[in-house]
């Protein structure tokens, strides 16, 4: 009790009661530390501030303020709006800041247009669609041995399934970043397995590689008794 009442920093209300003391009732800076159970070096501070300033104020820390999204709304749209609903907002669309960033940074107004367009023309039936998903699991052996546990890295697998089960897996120590990922992709695409035609091998890859991020799924369509037409579509 006695450290909370004594070692924090003085309210302003405590700071005018001693320079009003100083100043009306002629205690000297001594009697002051002394009353309210500070040092001298406090106590002639306080009275330096005030006749600097003509007030009582404990020195704040000055830093500089980064432009940020909710100063940008303010001055574009003259409201005010918190952080709070601005995530909100968001999340309410299913949508993110990184997601958002990416989308505008890299991603252009006709490419948008000129994908749709290409998406319309296929046929999205079960049996044309290849869903690809990643799972991870712990590496631990079946038998149970005597001895120091000895931890092995994880690893990962990425399936691709069809309407009749799964295609073809890929796996990797670890978890796949975005250049195995694309990679696996890739060799989904050029094996014979998945009948891929060559324009989705020189059109649509090179797209994909720029623009899938690591925690993107990937929808592509496919014709098991016709190789004529295979597009990706990317899902958050």
């Amino acid at each position: 009790m006695e450290a909370a009442a004594t070692r924090q920093h003085a309210s302003p209300n405590t700071g005018f009661h001693c320079l009003y003391g100083y100043y009306y009732l002629g205690y000297i800076r001594k009697e002051l530390a002394h009353i309210y159970n500070k040092t001298q070096q406090t106590i002639g501070n306080w009275i330096r501030v005030y006749e600097v300033t003509g007030t009582y104020q404990r020195a704040t820390s000055k830093s500089d303020r980064k432009f940020t999204a909710q100063t940008a709304f303010r001055l574009n749209f003259q409201l005010t709006i918190s952080k709070t609903s601005v995530w909100r907002i968001i999340h309410d669309f299913g949508l993110t800041w990184k997601v958002l960033e990416r989308r505008a940074i890299q991603i252009k107004e006709r490419d948008i247009f000129r994908f749709v367009e290409e998406l319309s023309h296929i046929n999205w039936t079960y049996y044309n669609v290849v869903f690809l998903d990643e799972v991870l699991f712990d590496n631990r052996g079946i038998m149970r041995k005597r001895g120091e546990f000895q931890r092995k890295p994880r690893v990962s697998m990425l399936a691709f399934i069809g309407v009749n089960g799964i295609i073809d897996y890929y796996d990797t120590v670890g978890t796949f970043d975005r250049l195995e990922f694309v990679r696996c992709c890739q060799d989904f695409a050029s094996s014979k397995r998945a009948k891929v035609s060559e324009l989705y091998r020189f059109f649509y890859l090179p797209i994909a590689r720029s623009l899938i991020p690591s925690n993107f799924s990937l929808v592509t369509s496919r014709k098991p008794f016709s190789a004529t037409t295979w597009s990706p579509r990317i899902v958050t």
